[in-house]
């Protein structure tokens, strides 16, 4: 190809177009009808019959051409026209196996969702025409024609062209008629699990759930399915991927890398994140997997290790991932979805209609999110919001000045129409368009006795906590904490939940996005101790004093804790007060682990080597190096020790309350997810329990 003297290579053959998850895999898929080829057989069995007859002789005489074009270098011009030709010929072979495999395809996709039942039914509905097709085999007949018209609106559902499926199979015969690939290389789109059903469409996500995702449920980013898709099509090779460090995350982990290791593939090489090289400002994963034998070497991040977890981390003492815990259920929420700009007030608005009624302080509050919390010393609201709470139209009216606004502002963009007169919102949002999208009841129920509560902003490379005035509203891009007690500001600030924050829950570029569901709800809380009570309050005091006193918010701050050469009073102490919290916390787990022996007992029998007692880790505090740069933290071996401790803990604590009925699916204790996954998410609501995707979402 290089030779200046030669010809470019004959490249047609190679370069292949189509929806690589949507197509088939096998060849037994064509011959069954099917994509269950047992299945298939069983009720398509005149029609397979028929298809095996004719597909066998047609691959074969593909693969026979394919393989003369790959064997043939380019001296000329006129070869290439002859290597083209047979090119042709070996299309013009697969193009009524095309309309068959599309048939399969199709059904699938417009059935995606829906019962077995009725894809096999769409499947037979059609089979007569598919073998009138096959025996005529005329190009572009009425028969053909008349399929397509059928298939091409299933191929399309709702997006503004129909799909079309690449057939692995018919592409590349000679390929997967030998196995499968050597090896598959990838860099797929990022798309986001909370956008794919908005941005594909709803009956692809369901095929994609069940054809490539093996019926793994969960808002998995569209890099896990690609993974798997691409696992399918080189069985025994080697496949490379580039994605959005998402992967080894939340529920694009357990589709994607999760099912991987338990399909009995192993990562041998990754780099867990690192910021894209393009102009695009995000974080990516690499990995490498395959079936390494036992003597070959695994690299994490430049760094030979013994193993690679799926969560792209050395591995575990502690097999698994962790549950959520029934301990730890209506304590931590997502603030509320406003939807709505028109609901938002700059302070001056909100005193003028306050001076002018006072009666409208019942509907105007300060309204908080996560950059205000980190950015502003005193973590206040810089703006405030409208809030008619959960009240019918009818008592909103009272308010007439601030009902006006909203009136103006926000109900025009709810009842945004399409041409054909419906609502472009879901119900009931045009409906209630004077009520957020997500009021968080059963945050205000939670919070209603409580003047101060604790809010961390969900993205956030700080990820520390502070204590901020209850009556306001705080918006989705903060998570509240139930609760006023210095205990929980300590342990939420040490280092202990701060690692299991990174370690479990999704990253936004470079800083953690935190979810409640998957480092809150599952993390193992010691029982509070009065030193942790002292040593949060002496935290919050000083930590105001500082804030206020040199103008910074609270990502400012710890910028100057984390930097090695700021070496001023203050920023030592908050270090030395940080070392107290961590020691706090690490005692109070001593505790419990020593009034409760059958915690060793279990660790015991579960780990595969064994783990120190909470007392025995040395935490060895100081400037370290992280996946977030240098940090004034506990030592790296301090904190494998930490997360093996806590993951021990969180299997041990969920199997008690199994045990007493609290996962069985029924009353308030009854887990969100089953086992280490989450639960299904419907199509009326995120994992979060909204109607919409948070904004802090990557996609």
């Amino acid at each position: 190809t290089l030779a200046k003297d030669k010809p470019f290579s004959f490249l047609d053959h190679a370069l292949r177009c189509g929806d690589s998850l949507v197509g088939l895999i096998s060849e037994s898929q064509i011959e069954a009808f099917h994509l269950d080829p047992d299945t298939g057989r069983r009720i398509n069995a005149r029609l397979s019959g028929a298809i095996d007859e004719i597909v066998g002789p047609i691959l074969t005489r593909v693969r026979e051409l394919r393989e003369e074009i790959e064997a043939e270098p380019v001296r000329d011009a006129q070869q290439a026209d002859v290597l083209g030709g047979k090119l042709r010929e070996a299309e013009r072979l697969t193009a009524r196996l095309r309309d068959l495999a599309d048939a399969v395809a199709a059904s699938a996709l417009s059935t995606a969702g829906q019962s077995e039942d009725t894809f096999n039914d769409r499947l037979t509905g059609i089979a007569d025409e598919v073998q009138r097709l096959l025996t005529e085999n005329v190009p572009e007949s009425p028969l053909e024609r008349a399929l397509r018209a059928k298939l091409d609106p299933w191929l399309q559902g709702p997006r503004t062209e129909p799909i079309r499926p690449l057939h692995w199979p018919l592409e590349f015969p000679e390929v997967m008629r030998n196995g499968g690939f050597d090896a598959v290389v990838g860099n797929p789109p990022f798309l986001g699990g909370q956008r794919l059903t908005g941005q594909l469409g709803e009956d692809l996500r369901e095929y994609l759930i069940r054809q490539v995702g093996r019926e793994k449920r969960g808002s998995a980013d569209l890099c896990s399915y690609f993974l798997l898709r691409d696992l399918s099509l080189a069985p025994v090779g080697r496949v490379g991927i580039i994605a959005t460090n998402t992967i080894a995350q939340g529920d694009t982990r357990e589709v994607g890398l999760d099912q991987a290791v338990d399909l009995g593939w192993a990562v041998y090489r990754a780099e867990k994140s690192q910021p894209w090289p393009g102009t695009a400002a995000l974080e990516v994963s690499l990995v490498w997997a395959g079936h390494p034998n036992g003597q070959e070497i695994r690299v994490l991040d430049g760094l030979r290790v013994a193993g690679i977890s799926p969560s792209l981390d050395p591995p575990s003492r502690i097999p698994g991932n962790p549950y959520p815990l029934a301990a730890n259920a209506d304590q931590s929420f997502i603030g509320s979805y406003v939807l709505g700009l028109g609901f938002i007030l700059d302070p001056e608005e909100a005193r003028a209609l306050i001076d002018k009624n006072p009666w409208n302080t019942a509907v105007l509050f300060p309204y908080l999110n996560g950059e205000d919390l980190n950015s502003r010393w005193d973590c206040s609201a810089r703006r405030w919001v409208i809030n008619f709470h959960d009240w019918p139209i009818e008592r909103a009216r009272e308010y007439d000045e601030v009902f006006a606004i909203v009136h103006t502002k926000v109900r025009p963009e709810r009842q945004r129409t399409r041409p054909d007169g419906t609502y472009v919102l879901r119900k009931p949002l045009p409906q209630r368009w004077w009520q957020y999208a997500e009021k968080r009841p059963a945050l205000r129920r939670a919070i209603a006795d409580l003047e101060t509560v604790l809010v961390i902003a969900r993205i956030s490379r700080t990820g520390k906590p502070a204590f901020v005035p209850s009556n306001q509203v705080q918006n989705e891009k903060t998570v509240i904490f139930a609760t006023d007690r210095h205990a929980m500001l300590g342990l939420l600030s040490s280092s202990v939940h701060s690692d299991w924050a990174w370690a479990y829950s999704a990253t936004l570029k470079a800083d953690l996005q935190y979810t409640p569901s998957d480092c809150f709800e599952t993390f193992s809380q010691p029982q509070p101790t009065g030193s942790m009570d002292r040593v949060g309050a002496e935290l919050d005091l000083f930590r105001r004093g500082v804030m206020k006193r040199r103008r910074v918010g609270l990502t400012a701050l710890y910028n100057l804790v984390n930097d090695e050469n700021t070496r001023t009073e203050d920023t030592i102490r908050l270090r030395e007060i940080h070392v107290e919290i961590d020691g706090a916390v690490r005692e109070a787990y001593a505790l419990d682990e020593e009034r409760e022996p059958a915690i060793r007992e279990y660790e015991a029998r579960v780990a595969s080597a064994p783990l120190p007692a909470w007392r025995e880790i040395e935490l060895g505090h100081g400037f370290h190096e992280t996946r977030q740069g240098v940090r004034f933290t506990i030592s790296p071996q301090a904190r494998v020790d930490v997360l093996d401790k806590l993951l021990a803990l969180n299997h041990y604590r969920y199997q008690q309350e199994v045990e007493r009925g609290l996962h069985s699916g029924k009353g308030r204790g009854a887990s969100k997810k089953k086992g280490v996954g989450h639960a299904p998410t419907g199509s009326a609501g995120f994992e979060d329990g909204s109607l919409f995707p948070p904004d802090g979402a990557m996609f």
